[in-house]
């Protein structure tokens, strides 16, 4: 294992042999983080590093372990102030990423990801800017790199998100498998654990991390898959009950139910059914039933068999004159007239 201690950044950077840097500013004052060496998908045996770098702005010790066109890079920063700096990502890589503590804003081609503790994501985001800016002091979090060619062929023939996710890679990014982080469930955490506290050394410690990164990977694959599901799932659940709200308004348009009798008996909190009906239907729940009620009293009313206070009370109206005023302001005329 290579040790290395960073001093305070000076305009020459930290050079530490072998690695580039990205720079990080706050006003007038820069520090560095390491960033992975340029022939890093050419690493076949088991390289480690630990590097810690302390700074005025953040104090940050980085274990990082390359092999196997694998990169894997344990971070835990303490940082002095609340920060935004830029990164450009010009690798072609698919990461992993696995946030355990911490609260992080970032943007990207104009998206905006919201990042905080004890969420993973994965992440295909080859030449593009991206900016972070750290909501809290403390940060920790792992991330495990696989080059896109390893990333694509270990994922070919899996389940149908990883497949949907390969193809938004293939056509060239960035890609990010969902806009909102999912919660590291208890599996993954202990994978975690046991990759950062791994005793092993030399190829053992390789095959063992080998192992876990494709495990990581399973379990990421199953999370989102699961996720996707369920949330498809809820979404066809919801369609259903907003078309059985228009079915029973319209079954008891002489007698609807209010808003909060309907979200009752549809099994739906208002809020969410106002919300969903309107993007259902291109209109709100009690405008629809109006733009309805009034389509029945213009058919009664072309077939003449019915006086106007009778289609009035009949479709639920309080009274001829109020159903009326309705009538002209929808059609332009009076009911009475379109009888005639």
């Amino acid at each position: 294992m290579e040790w290395y201690t960073g001093k305070d950044a000076g305009a020459g950077g930290l050079g530490l042999s072998g690695i580039s840097y990205f720079q990080v500013m706050k006003g007038d004052i820069p520090f560095h983080l390491p960033d992975k060496p340029a022939n890093v998908l050419q690493a076949v045996a088991l390289k480690e590093d630990k590097i810690i770098l302390p700074s005025a702005a953040v104090h940050s010790t980085i274990t990082q372990w390359l092999f196997d066109g694998i990169f894997l890079r344990h971070s835990i920063h303490q940082f002095s102030d609340h920060l935004s700096f830029s990164k450009k990502n010009d690798r072609d890589t698919v990461s992993l990423s696995f946030n355990m503590a911490g609260h992080t804003v970032i943007r990207q081609e104009g998206v905006v990801y919201e990042v905080e503790g004890q969420v993973h994501n994965i992440i295909y985001a080859n030449g593009y800017m991206n900016t972070f800016e750290n909501k809290s002091l403390d940060a920790e979090n792992l991330s495990i790199e696989f080059s896109r060619e390893a990333f694509l062929q270990l994922t070919a023939g899996s389940n149908d998100t990883m497949k949907r996710f390969a193809d938004r890679i293939l056509e060239g990014g960035p890609a990010v498998m969902g806009l909102q982080s999912l919660p590291t469930n208890a599996a993954i955490q202990r994978v975690i654990r046991e990759i950062i506290t791994c005793s092993f050394t030399g190829h053992l410690k390789q095959l063992f991390l080998l192992s876990k990164s494709i495990e990581l990977l399973v379990l990421q694959a199953d999370a989102w898959h699961q996720s996707i599901q369920k949330a498809e799932r809820y979404k066809r659940d919801d369609v259903e009950r907003i078309h059985y709200a228009r079915e029973y308004l319209i079954n008891n348009v002489e007698m609807p139910p209010s808003l909060s009798e309907l979200s009752r008996i549809v099994g739906m909190n208002e809020f969410k059914l106002k919300k969903q009906f309107k993007e259902e239907f291109n209109m709100t729940v009690f405008g629809y039933l109006a733009d309805y009620r009034l389509g029945i009293a213009r058919s009664f009313l072309e077939d003449g068999n019915k006086a106007v206070g009778e289609i009035a009370y009949e479709l639920g109206y309080s009274s001829p004159q109020h159903f009326s005023a309705a009538f002209r302001k929808k059609f332009g005329v009076a009911p009475s007239e379109l009888k005639k």
